[in-house]
């Protein structure tokens, strides 16, 4: 099974391309805590819709995204053959808090709000949730 699930910060705003046949991309690296002591860079790549959900993420946001991981080569100008190793994202889940001061370009919604439409119901902009014992249930 190949299948690979992070959560990270972007290390830069995202750029929405176009493939020669009309197919939105972007590639982008996730910096993800290995650790106290060490950062992962993961490099990765989204197509379509999940490309077109993240374009207007900027830099130091906090993602989510699950997908799989996929190796490649090409051959550099040097005639050297290069290798490649990239997360390939189908889904994308954005975690950063909505601030309304940070860049209007981060229009996204604070929850996790993936292809399948998902609000958190908590999400309050950082406000005290007014809530009784009552209404708990447990």
């Amino acid at each position: 099974m190949n299948s690979v699930n992070l959560i990270g910060n972007l290390t830069a705003d995202i750029k929405l391309e176009t493939s020669s046949n009309q197919t939105h991309y972007t590639r982008f690296s996730l910096a993800v805590r290995r650790d106290a002591n060490h950062t992962d860079f993961i490099n990765c790549v989204a197509f379509g819709k999940t490309a077109e959900m993240l374009s207007n993420q900027i830099k130091g946001s906090k993602i989510g995204v699950s997908g799989s991981w996929q190796t490649g080569s090409y051959q550099n100008q040097q005639g050297q053959k290069v290798y490649t190793n990239d997360c390939s994202v189908y889904r994308v889940y954005f975690l950063s808090p909505l601030n309304k001061d940070a860049d209007t370009r981060n229009t996204a919604p604070s929850s996790a709000a993936t292809t399948n439409n998902y609000v958190d119901p908590f999400a309050n902009n950082g406000q005290p949730i007014d809530i009784s014992d009552n209404d708990l249930p447990f």
